[in-house]
């Protein structure tokens, strides 16, 4: 009994304990950080980051928008960062603020920084200052602070593609990119820059920045930079076109393929949406039409192949044909071919509808999937009657199936793999030739195809780039090629694809 007395009084001070007194022991600690004690400019970017990351990560979870999946929104190239991340730039860029007192080495960690604060005016004197500080040590040093500063105001920080700045910290961009403020400062001291290919790439980021994206859009200043560049290239050295081509391609072939390569190059940069149409037009009324505009508008744009009829397509394995599987492209069909690398194919083979994983960058959370793949499926929904021809390889092995691989089995698992993301489109599959390094390394070195030498109008025979793409009119003849990554930086690219293919279907059309 004694022991049930203990036990009735033990309950009784546990029932009559208050229940916010209990509550109170398991109540979160405050983790509210404050920004504004951080002493770094390099603290107040990733606060900055981290808050833009958490709000675009809150916006994904309360619409379930999958981006990857969906063409990219020249919106969101001009989308202002979120007040939630101003006021953390506001906040933490107080100790900042003042200008004069800050070392213009600094600044170009300071003016990302001020502009996500909203603070303008400060930006531009901390400029005016390390351009004024540039001019005083000569020209060369004024041309690279002003490519330093144009890169900086177009939202390009020196970031590399994972994220991580030179310095090996998470970059913190200008956003939106301020074209105005690009204006101003190469207008004020572009020319005061004689060296050419400084001057060249200078004006040809402008360009850039002038196309990027339909929101952003300035024709009248890329017809304004364009006779520029157009002529500073001309005048440059052999040795000087080649460093340039290199710089704007990131190829180092001989030097003819180079210089084709940087005409090329140019003459996209600076395309305007007047010569543009005009292109369209004489395409809606015929190819020879299309060519001679073009030739016209693009002198030095040598050896392409627009006009010429397209290579016949080989392969060991045909898919999705039937019967009529040869030849390829079809006659009297508008055709694009795509050459498509599944060796970039990173899903688990037992579950080929599945992305294997997430990841959150600035811009939202996006999966890790193949996104040529859904351009490929919005282009096929879009024009039903484009025919759509796939061009692969084999590898000897498809994700982590490596043993008794035949061409036939992948071209199979790659068929099944691209008809589970909707992409139904005929596959054809070339068993590829291949040689091994010695030992230890074993390596497996690939011999390029009949189909990438053939197709090989635009540099030395060897793989294509994923994505690489041929439209080919009714008359197999070839009238334009481009490389669809359905990124911010080739956007414009898969635009200008519809607006062929368009062009073409209506004029296949009205010919019935």
């Amino acid at each position: 009994m004694r022991g049930l007395g203990w036990l009735s009084v033990l309950l009784s001070v546990l029932l009559g304990a208050s229940p916010v007194a209990g509550q109170t022991l398991f109540t979160w600690p405050d983790m509210a950080v404050d920004v504004s004690t951080y002493t770094t400019v390099e603290e107040c970017h990733a606060a900055v980051l981290r808050v833009t990351e958490s709000v675009r990560r809150n916006e994904f979870f309360l619409h379930r928008v999958w981006r990857d999946t969906l063409p990219h929104d020249p919106v969101e190239d001009v989308k202002p960062i979120p007040p939630e991340s101003q006021e953390a730039a506001r906040s933490c860029g107080a100790r900042f603020s003042d200008v004069e007192a800050q070392p213009v080495s600094e600044y170009r960690m300071l003016v990302p920084l001020y502009l996500a604060a909203g603070w303008d005016d400060k930006a531009r004197a901390l400029v005016k200052r390390r351009m004024d500080a540039a001019a005083r040590e000569g020209e060369a040093a004024l041309a690279a602070a002003l490519d330093t500063v144009v890169h900086v105001y177009s939202g390009r920080t020196g970031t590399a593609a994972w994220g991580l700045s030179l310095a090996g910290f998470p970059g913190l961009s200008v956003q939106p990119p301020r074209f105005d403020l690009v204006t101003e400062v190469v207008d004020e001291y572009l020319p005061r820059v004689s060296d050419r290919l400084r001057r060249v790439k200078i004006l040809m980021a402008q360009v850039q920045l002038a196309r990027f994206g339909a929101l952003l859009l300035d024709s009248a200043r890329i017809e304004w930079a364009a006779p520029q560049i157009l002529t500073l290239v001309d005048s440059l050295s052999e040795t000087e076109k080649a460093q340039l081509a290199e710089e704007l391609t990131g190829f180092t072939e001989d030097k003819d393929e180079l210089e084709k390569r940087l005409y090329r190059e140019v003459y996209r940069a600076v395309e305007s949406a007047s010569k543009r149409q005009v292109l369209l037009d004489s395409l809606r009324h015929s190819t020879a039409a299309y060519v001679r505009e073009y030739r016209r508008q693009y002198p030095r744009a040598v050896d392409i192949p627009y006009g010429q009829p397209a290579p016949a397509l080989e392969a060991d394995v045909w898919l999705g044909c039937g019967d009529e599987c040869v030849p390829r492209p079809a006659p009297g069909r508008v055709s694009l071919v795509v050459f498509f690398y599944h060796d970039v194919v990173r899903e688990r083979p037992n579950d080929l509808h599945q992305c294997i994983g997430v990841i959150a960058n600035a811009s939202g959370i996006r999966a890790h999937c193949p996104r040529l793949v859904y351009t490929l499926r919005r282009l096929a929904d879009r024009f039903p009657e484009l025919d759509i021809t796939i061009v692969a390889r084999t590898h000897g092995f498809f994700g982590y199936l490596k043993e008794d691989m035949t061409a036939e089995k992948e071209a199979e698992l790659l068929k099944r793999w691209l008809e589970s993301f909707g992409v139904r489109a005929v596959i054809g599959v070339t068993e590829t030739d291949y040689w091994r390094l010695p030992n230890h390394d074993r390596r497996r070195i690939d011999e390029p195809t009949t189909n990438e030498v053939n197709y090989s109008f635009d540099g030395p025979a060897g793989p294509r780039p994923n994505g690489w793409s041929v439209l080919i009119d009714e008359d197999g003849l070839i009238v334009y090629d481009t490389v669809l990554q359905p990124d911010s930086r080739s956007f414009a690219y898969e635009s200008q694809l519809i607006e062929m293919i368009e062009a073409l279907l209506e004029r296949n059309a009205a010919r019935r």
